[in-house]
């Protein structure tokens, strides 16, 4: 199906033919075949010796693809430049309105069931916002992840971000100091530990925040040699409370 679309431009010119007197008084572009000089379609600029201006242009009905604008200025001397060329795509899936955005810490919720964040529909959405992290989050390393939503449905690819929260009490500090893991970065095996206090279980999640490992602790060690690399979240339960670890996986 054929659209009508917008795109925008960035021009940038110095004066013609080297002679740094001579102002640029007129603009044009066109697309994919020239018309002829002065037959395009004109831009709207200021006068000077340089100029650097954008401007937006509606195109007529184009199948998606890639197409090609050119852009040529004309000097006080009638003298035009040779065309600046430029490249561009349409996409008929693309852009398409964000409608809503959410965001969950360490394990996802399924889509539709993170914790919204309000935003302004539009084609591309810049927002800050503030995460709500509960008290009883777990002391160590952390993953934030933020997805949106566009007018169709569809859902985005998670952006993932790191934080860590701090201890607050002794007995966060004695837990923190007595849990050891290691090798990291891992390979084939992760080796946890804790002389102190006895480990319950211990749960591994991937960049996704989705589960990929979890047991009952009854030794020390973990397989990793079924996983691909990248970074995970490793989650563990004493009876002293709970901590996160972030370790790599070459």
């Amino acid at each position: 199906m054929k659209t009508k679309y917008l795109i925008a431009i960035i021009i940038l010119f110095a004066s013609l033919a080297g002679n740094s007197q001579n102002e640029i008084i007129e603009a044009e572009f066109y697309l994919d075949q020239d018309p002829g000089f002065g037959s395009a379609t004109p831009i709207d600029l200021t006068s000077g010796e340089t100029i650097s201006e954008v401007f937006s242009a509606e195109l007529g009905d184009f199948e998606p693809g890639v197409y090609f604008a050119y852009v040529r200025v004309k000097d006080e001397n009638d003298s035009w430049s040779i065309p600046l060329k430029k490249a561009f795509l349409i996409n008929d899936k693309f852009p398409l309105d964000v409608v809503a955005a959410e965001y969950f810490i360490d394990e996802d919720p399924g889509i539709g069931s993170g914790l919204p964040i309000d935003v302004d529909a539009d084609h591309f959405v810049v927002e800050s916002y503030l995460a709500e992290v509960a008290p009883d989050l777990e002391i160590g390393d952390h993953f934030l992840y933020t997805r949106v939503q566009n007018e169709e449905g569809d859902w985005s690819i998670n952006v993932v971000r790191t934080f860590s929260v701090g201890t607050v009490s002794t007995e966060d500090e004695a837990l923190l100091s007595t849990t050891s893991v290691y090798p990291i970065p891992a390979r084939d095996f992760l080796v946890v530990q804790n002389n102190q206090f006895s480990i319950l279980e211990v749960r591994l999640f991937d960049a996704n925040g989705r589960i990929v490992k979890a047991r009952s602790w009854q030794g020390r060690r973990m397989e990793l040699s079924d996983l691909s690399a990248g970074t995970y979240l490793l989650r563990i339960t004493t009876e002293a409370g709970s901590l996160t670890r972030r370790i790599v996986v070459e």
